[in-house]
């Protein structure tokens, strides 16, 4: 993946966490192609979400499929990962 493509969905992730709040209220529970802050579809499995970034904008895209729900931080240390 080009270096300028993981930067961009990476930040595409920051802006969809910081929209998740508002996206819990409308699309709890689905699956959302989630480009430039916005969503730009709605699907009901990861495999329909994927397909329809895939068509739309290609495998470099800067698009983000998650599943919109609540996230939560599951904090584990070096010793547990690494034994």
């Amino acid at each position: 993946m080009p270096n300028e493509v993981f930067t961009a969905v990476l930040e595409e992730t920051l802006r969809f966490h910081a929209a998740l709040p508002e996206l819990l209220k409308k699309y709890a529970g689905q699956w959302v192609v989630f480009l430039e802050g916005q969503v730009a579809s709605v699907h009901p499995s990861e495999d329909d979400a994927y397909q329809a970034g895939l068509h739309q904008y290609g495998p470099y895209g800067s698009y983000i499929v998650d599943r919109v729900e609540r996230k939560h931080a599951i904090p584990i240390t070096a010793a547990v990962v690494y034994g």
